[in-house]
C-alpha cells in the first residue's frame, strides 16, 4: 500500500518526539517540504560550502540559473553537488506514528491545509484509539504502511454501490452484513447482492415457483407460466378451435373434448365444406380464364415475331444498297506547312492544331506536340476524328528531310479505328527538327495520307436486331 501525497503534511503530527523537532529540521530550505517523495527518504544533494536541499528542488533552480541560491557559489549541473548522506541518514532514523493512527477527520483535516502553509496549527489533529499505535522509523514506514491492518479502505463492494470506508482489519466483519455482497440465487444461481435478494427471487427470478390464477397449480416456474397459460392450463377460458366455422363459444379448456362433440359442429362444418366448394369452382374459372388469355399473347407474340423478321430483311436489303453505293473507298492526300517553327514558344503538353481535314462525310485534325505530350526530348503527332462515326483509317506520315545526302526522312503508317473523343492515332519522334536539316525558312514540312476503309454497314443491322 502506497503512502497517501498529503504524507508530507502528516510527518509534522506523526514525529513522535515534535517537541525536539521543527519542521525545520528535515525541511529542504528551497521548497519547506520534508524531504520524504512518495515511499521514501528524498535525495539531498548540497554545494561545496554545505548549503543542501533536495534534488528536485535543485533540478528546478538549475533549470533557470547555474549557482547555489544561498552562497551564489557556481553549479552547472547536478553533477557539480554531492549527495548530503549525513542529512538523509538523520532523517530515515527519525521515529514516527503509524499514518493510520490518526482519525479520518483528521486526516480531511491535515489535506485541507494548504501548501504553502506549514505551521499546521489551524489543523484539528486527534489520533483514533482504534487506529494502529505502531511507531517506527522513517526508513521502516512504507514496510510498516504495505502490511498495517488499519488502513482506511473502501468497501470491494462499492462497485455494486456500497458508500461504506473503514480499517482494513475489519474488512471480514463488514463483509459479513454488507448489504452489497453478491450472493448466488437458490433458484436460477444468478449473482445477486444481498439487499436485493429476495426483491429477485419474489418478482424476478424465472426459476421461482408461482401459482397459477387459474387453476392454482403452485408448480409452475415463473419463466414457463406464459406457455402454461397458452397450451397447458386446463381452466383457461379458450375460443373453440372450429371458430372459423361459425362457433363463438368460450369455455375451460378441459371441456373442449365434449365440446367438440356437440352436433352443431357437424352442421357449422357443412356449411364450411360448402362454402369451400364454391370457392374451388371460382378458382377453376378464373384459371381457365388465364389459360384463354395467355393463348391470346402467345398468338400475339407470334405476330409480332413476323413483323419484327420483315422489318429485319428490309432494313438489311436497303444497307446493302446503300454499301454498293459508297463502297468506294475515300482518300485524302495533302502537306501540312508549320510555318515559324523553331520561334515559337512552346509549353509542356501544349499542341498545335492543323485546319480541319474533311475525307468524305468525317472530319479530322493533326495536333502536333512540339515538345511531346509526355517527353520534352520527342516529337509527338496525332491524328484526331472530330466528326462522324467510329471508323477504320490507314494513315501514313512523313517529314522530309532537307539535307539530301543525311538519310533521314522520317514515315510511318498504320490501320487503326479512331472515334470521336477518343485516343487518336499517335506517333513520336525522337530527333532534332530545329538543327538536323528538317526546317526549311525555319518551316516544318508533314506529308500525310488519310484513307478511310469502308466496313460492311451490315453487320450493325444484324448486332443490333438479334
Amino acid at each position: 500500500m502506497k503512502i497517501s501525497g498529503t504524507l508530507n503534511k502528516k510527518i509534522h503530527y506523526l514525529l513522535s518526539d515534535n517537541k525536539n523537532l521543527t519542521s525545520d529540521n528535515f525541511s529542504c530550505p528551497l521548497c519547506n517540504k520534508y524531504i520524504y517523495d512518495s515511499d521514501k527518504v528524498s535525495e539531498i544533494y548540497q554545494c561545496k560550502e554545505g548549503h543542501w536541499g533536495c534534488k528536485k528542488c535543485w533540478t528546478q533552480l538549475l533549470e533557470t540559473r547555474k549557482e547555489c541560491k544561498t552562497c551564489k557559489c557556481k553549479v552547472e549541473s547536478i553533477k557539480d553537488l554531492s549527495r548530503s548522506r549525513f542529512i538523509e541518514n538523520g532523517f530515515s532514523k527519525v521515529k514516527l506514528h503509524c499514518p493510520n493512527s490518526l482519525q479520518r477527520e483528521a486526516v480531511e483535516n491535515i489535506e485541507n491545509v494548504a501548501d504553502s502553509d506549514y505551521d499546521f496549527h489551524g489543523a484539528n489533529i486527534l489520533f483514533d484509539e482504534n487506529g494502529c499505535q505502531e511507531v517506527v522509523k522513517v526508513e521502516q514506514l512504507q514496510t510498516h504502511l504495505n502490511e498495517c491492518k488499519y488502513a482506511i479502505i473502501k468497501c470491494p463492494n462499492d462497485i455494486h454501490g456500497c458508500p461504506s470506508e473503514f480499517r482494513l482489519k475489519t474488512l471480514g466483519e463488514h463483509l459479513a452484513s454488507c448489504d452489497y455482497q453478491l450472493e448466488i440465487c437458490p433458484n436460477c444461481k444468478s449473482n445477486i447482492i444481498r439487499k436485493s435478494l429476495n426483491h429477485h427471487i419474489d418478482e424476478e427470478c424465472l426459476k421461482t415457483l408461482i401459482q397459477c390464477l387459474e387453476c392454482n397449480s403452485n408448480k409452475i416456474e415463473r419463466g414457463d407460466m406464459t406457455f402454461h397459460l397458452d397450451n397447458d392450463c386446463p381452466d383457461k377460458i379458450i375460443e373453440c378451435i372450429l371458430r372459423d366455422t361459425g362457433c363463438y363459444h368460450e369455455f375451460k379448456r378441459s371441456h373442449l373434448p365434449d365440446h367438440l362433440q356437440s352436433i352443431e359442429h357437424i352442421s357449422n362444418l357443412n356449411t364450411r365444406i360448402n362454402e369451400l366448394n364454391e370457392k374451388i369452382i371460382s378458382q377453376d374459372n378464373e384459371i381457365t380464364e388465364l389459360h384463354q388469355k395467355r393463348i391470346q399473347i402467345s398468338n400475339q407474340l407470334k405476330q409480332t415475331e413476323i413483323l419484327v423478321s420483315q422489318t429485319r430483311d428490309e432494313l438489311l436489303t436497303q444497307r446493302e444498297l446503300t454499301n454498293l453505293l459508297i463502297s468506294r473507298p475515300e482518300k485524302f492526300e495533302s502537306q501540312w506547312e508549320v510555318s515559324n517553327f523553331s520561334k515559337r514558344e512552346y509549353q509542356k503538353n501544349s499542341f498545335i492544331s492543323s485546319p480541319v481535314i474533311r475525307v468524305g462525310h468525317h472530319e479530322f485534325q493533326l495536333w502536333l506536340y512540339p515538345n511531346g505530350e509526355t517527353n520534352t526530348n520527342n516529337l509527338a503527332l496525332y491524328l484526331v476524328l472530330t466528326k462522324g462515326e467510329r471508323t477504320l483509317v490507314n494513315f501514313s506520315v512523313s517529314i522530309k528531310n532537307n539535307n539530301s545526302f543525311n538519310n533521314l526522312n522520317s514515315k510511318f503508317e498504320n490501320d487503326k479505328y479512331l472515334e470521336v473523343g477518343g485516343k487518336g492515332w499517335g506517333w513520336g519522334f525522337e530527333k532534332n527538327f530545329r538543327n538536323d536539316g528538317y526546317l526549311q525558312n525555319d518551316t516544318l514540312s508533314i506529308d500525310f495520307t488519310i484513307n478511310i476503309k469502308k466496313q460492311p454497314l451490315t453487320t450493325d443491322i444484324l448486332n443490333v436486331t438479334k
